[in-house]
């Protein structure tokens, strides 16, 4: 859904997300805050810096012209968190990678009544503007919301969002839909305005809202161009023997 590539989810003591070369693209790798423990990231564009991510922590790379992320689990302990990939404009897809990290105690918070509580991630929101600067412009949120928790939030025009449901259950009013756990909800760039109200057992999602690009888009992978050409000269140009590089360097820190 135009400009969001992937969501990957996970909770379990082994990470779908070690060795990864990304291009063309924005990735936002988030912890919540119930992980037992932290992960490891290795970044190439960081002079092969390893920087640990704790429980509500946040990394955005912008990946522009190339690089490799690797992420590593601590413990035998389930890391809970998920991944979002994000389409970058052709002039951005240019750009040398960047990486930002993100404290727990950095991430703006609101509690706006005593049923809701909201973490602005990336984007504006509610008064609140979050800590890393994105190159499309985008939204993203982490809301928990009690029992009888209502969330409402305008939608800029010509943008796409969705919500993706972490644990409980929801229903969207305007809509006329329950959310369930593990479900994720499009809505395309016709949509003003989105409307969540808990049930009983309470409910925790992501919401997510970005531009629409109106531009081609050829992706293998997560390398991600507007031609072929392209993708086939920055394939050439990320050394995805740094991959296997940064495990050895892992294995010899920790």
């Amino acid at each position: 859904m135009n400009p969001f590539l992937e969501l990957t989810s996970f909770n379990d003591t082994t990470i779908p997300l070690q060795g990864e070369a990304y291009a063309g693209c924005a990735v936002a790798t988030y912890l919540f805050e119930d992980t037992q423990t932290g992960i490891l990231n290795w970044s190439s564009e960081k002079d092969k810096q390893v920087t640990y991510l704790g429980p509500g922590d946040l990394h955005w790379a912008e990946a522009g012209t190339g690089c490799i992320q690797e992420y590593i689990p601590i413990q035998e302990l389930p890391s809970h968190g998920l991944q979002v990939m994000i389409n970058l404009a052709a002039q951005d897809k240019l750009n040398q990678p960047e990486s930002y990290y993100v404290k727990a105690l950095q991430i703006p918070e609101i509690y706006p009544d005593s049923f809701a509580r909201i973490r602005i991630l990336a984007g504006r929101a509610f008064g609140l503007t979050a800590h890393v600067h994105t190159l499309t412009t985008a939204t993203l949120l982490d809301v928990y919301l009690k029992p009888g928790g209502k969330f409402f939030h305008k939608v800029s025009r010509l943008h796409t969002a969705f919500i993706y449901v972490i644990a409980g259950k929801g229903f969207a009013p305007l809509d006329e839909i329950f959310l369930f756990e593990n479900e994720l909800i499009e809505y395309d760039k016709n949509a003003d305005s989105i409307c969540i109200t808990a049930t009983q057992e309470g409910v925790h999602f992501i919401y997510a809202s970005g531009e629409v690009l109106e531009e081609p888009v050829v992706m293998e992978g997560n390398v991600v161009m507007n031609t072929k050409e392209q993708l086939d000269l920055v394939r050439c140009k990320i050394n995805i023997a740094a991959s296997r590089k940064a495990k050895s360097e892992l294995s010899k820190m920790y």
